[in-house]
């Protein structure tokens, strides 16, 4: 492989002169949330830029533009899906799917027999809330200041101690409700970094994720910017979501029916809690668009308490109702207002 000399720029303490410090997700605040954690399914990241350009240094003391070609590249879109799912998990509200499962249940909507219409499918075989679509359609690495040091030409880089740089991210994200396969949301996030540069011999396929280098590069701040600033938009609509659980299997022992729910104690319900059983109304479809426009009122059911259970499963004692069937949804008794 030809080794390319690319700036690298290692420090984001020094802004561009003149312009504001970029917002990031850590300036953007959440309300404390203690409720539930939802159940969140993150397909590979479609990648919608071709190239990337990036500023090379030349021996005579210029710059000149290298492309690095992004299309067809798996591991970008991977990482990016990576790097979403983290920011999920630290929001406290989630628990994220791993891609493997994700992977494996899309396969299996692929066989025959199968329904795989539903943009929603492997989100809801899964048992997610909420399914988050993301896509990169912005990426940019470009030198904003032609001031040069003094240092002058150092073997086949120019010392460009005061040289200014910017990265550049968009990304677009969408929330999709699996079980009506309608979008709650749709957002758009800019992620940006700046920094003086400093000139590091650099190999081309040093540019992905997870690579120490590149985990350095304004370019994978900016990344991290533009998605940590998207989740924290996703967390504000979620956050307005009631959680919800699915009944798997119901049993019955000594007169007392018992019924296995696909949650466990890693949501945050805990051994003792009252849950309302209730059947999803049917999916609203639009006539004309065929788009899902809503669903029809719940029916509720009954009520179980949480006995015990593992990480992943709860086991509860159904205390009110009769025409339970698995498939059945349960959530948090509602909130009774004090007058």
């Amino acid at each position: 492989m030809i080794s390319i000399p690319l700036l690298i720029f290692m420090s984001l303490q020094n802004p561009l002169a003149g312009q504001s410090k970029p917002i990031t997700g850590d300036d953007v605040k959440l309300p404390a949330y203690f409720g539930p954690k939802k159940r969140a399914a993150v397909p590979g990241f479609a990648v919608k830029v071709n190239s990337i350009m990036f500023p090379i240094a030349l021996p005579s003391g210029g710059y000149k533009q290298s492309k690095l070609e992004v299309t067809g590249n798996m591991d970008f879109g991977d990482g990016m899906s990576d790097m979403l799912n983290t920011a999920l998990v630290a929001s406290k509200r989630f628990i994220v799917l791993e891609r493997k499962d994700l992977a494996d249940v899309t396969a299996e909507l692929a066989l025959p027999g199968v329904d795989a219409t539903s943009v929603a499918g492997p989100g809801k075989l899964l048992g997610a809330q909420i399914l988050v679509r993301g896509a990169i359609t912005e990426l940019s690495y470009s030198k904003t200041n032609n001031e040069l040091g003094a240092g002058g030409v150092v073997g086949d880089f120019v010392d460009a101690k005061t040289a200014s740089f910017t990265a550049h991210c968009a990304i677009d994200l969408k929330v999709i409700e699996v079980e009506t396969g309608r979008v709650l949301e749709s957002i758009r996030t800019e992620g940006h970094a700046y920094s003086k540069a400093k000139s590091i011999d650099l190999q081309v396929g040093d540019i992905q994720f997870g690579h120490q280098k590149f985990e350095t590069m304004p370019l994978a701040k900016a990344i991290r910017n533009a998605i940590e600033l998207g989740v924290k938009e996703i967390c504000k609509k979620v956050d307005e979501m009631p959680w919800e659980g699915r009944i798997a299997t119901i049993t019955e022992k000594d007169g007392v029916k018992l019924l296995y729910l696909n949650f466990g104690s890693e949501v945050g319900i805990k051994d003792g809690e009252a849950l309302q059983i209730y059947r999803p109304g049917t999916v609203v479809v639009d006539p004309q668009t065929r788009v899902v426009i809503g669903r029809e009122d719940d029916v509720v059911l009954g009520k179980c308490k949480i006995r015990n259970g593992t990480k992943t499963m709860s086991i509860a004692f159904l205390s009110e109702g009769t025409d339970i069937k698995p498939g059945d949804a349960v959530r948090q008794m509602p909130k009774v207002a004090l007058h």
